[in-house]
């Protein structure tokens, strides 16, 4: 998967601009606040159709302006593609794929495959459990259509079952509906908890051994799946979802009286845990980091191993945290991969590769180019 063109009308700070990566090590380079992450951000946009910095798409709209605008083009499987994305204040954003209309987002989510790399990931450790699925549901939703598809219906309907129990104390004939809902919900939760103790499974597997290699010897991590609904990992997905139904059934009541649904797979949460305990509670902020970034390796590995194919690796100022056992890891990996790089300084990588395309970001703008592999 390769990156070939970026046009951004009124993105962020840039006015216009246009930008032809090279297939390996892209470093943009350039004072803080300059729109380094900002192209980092269109990248990661157009293969989510969120930020990682914002939940408000307005946000993103050029000062000044009404709109933004996205245009790439990407390879993939050696054939090229075009994603267009306008977004207009208050309307919704239109994206546009090999020139049509994208009716729902399931036809852009992975499509492009992308691990990014930022500070903001230490919440993935030290977070609320929702950074947690967070990481894994953006995971899950690159390699599963259906498991995309299956993640919101659920949340459709979810809204719908909290939008009953907040009526059904004075309407008790829509008791039936709330019935209804659940086993749908059930059918919907099976599926997802299914592919979350799949890949559970095969990042951990992967965990153990990076988290190994990075710590020399000294750490092995585990990635640890805690349901909300306690779930035998061995039982079939029909077992599955006759244990998430009866888990409804029974906390109906007091579901009812506090309005909101208050077991479900919305609650899940991973532990991420060594020898010494659970790294949210004990680690120390190296050891989180280093959790951090064997879990993104782990993202790579599994593209690789599902997809058949590397991501765009996406790392926005994070290489000057790291020591040289983690810079080294890095190194192996984006070295056969197109990969994004964002820093203030520019002699870093002119000490450790000489296949590096440098671009110079200057105010919104792309004020120097010097590519040293094509």
């Amino acid at each position: 998967m390769q990156i070939n063109s970026i046009k951004l009308s009124n993105f962020r700070n840039y006015e216009s601009l246009e930008f032809n990566p090279g297939p390996g090590i892209n470093y943009l380079h350039g004072q803080n606040g300059q729109g380094k992450t900002n192209i980092l951000e269109a990248i990661y946009y157009c293969s989510s159709l969120r930020s990682h910095r914002t939940s408000k798409d307005v946000e993103m709209i050029r000062s000044g302006s009404d709109y933004f605008y996205i245009d790439m083009i990407f390879s993939k499987d050696g054939k090229e593609s075009q994603i267009q994305i306008v977004k207009k204040n208050q309307e919704k954003k239109a994206v546009k794929i090999d020139g049509l209309s994208a009716r729902k987002s399931a036809d852009v989510i992975g499509r492009i495959n992308t691990v990014l790399f930022s500070p903001e990931d230490l919440k993935i450790v030290k977070g609320a459990p929702a950074d947690r699925r967070k990481f894994m549901d953006f995971l899950l939703c690159q390699i599963s259509p259906k498991y995309y598809s299956d993640l919101q219906i659920y949340s459709n309907l979810l809204d719908h079952r909290n939008s009953i129990l907040k009526e059904v104390k004075n309407r008790p004939s829509m008791g039936q509906l709330l019935e209804d809902i659940e086993i749908q919900m059930a059918d919907y939760a099976s599926g997802i908890v299914s592919k979350r103790i799949e890949f559970t499974k095969r990042i951990n597997d992967i965990c153990l051994v990076k988290s190994h290699d990075l710590s020399g010897g000294e750490e092995q991590m585990k990635f640890i799946y805690c349901p909300d609904i306690a779930i035998n990992e061995n039982i079939s997905i029909d077992g599955i979802k006759e244990t998430i139904l009866n888990k409804f059934r029974d906390s109906r009541r007091i579901d009812i009286i506090k309005e909101m649904t208050h077991k479900g797979i919305q609650r899940d949460d991973w532990d991420i845990m060594t020898q010494n305990g659970s790294l949210k509670a004990y680690g120390s902020q190296g050891q989180q980091r280093t959790a951090v970034l064997t879990l993104k390796l782990a993202e790579i590995d599994i593209f690789e191993q599902v997809k058949g194919e590397a991501p765009i690796i996406l790392l926005d100022d994070v290489m000057s945290e790291l020591d040289g056992s983690r810079r080294l890891a890095i190194g192996k990996v984006v070295d056969s991969n197109q990969t994004f790089f964002t820093g203030t300084d520019k002699s870093f990588f002119e000490m450790v590769s000489d296949k590096v395309n440098y671009y110079h970001i200057s105010k919104g703008k792309l004020v120097d180019t010097e590519c040293s592999c094509t």
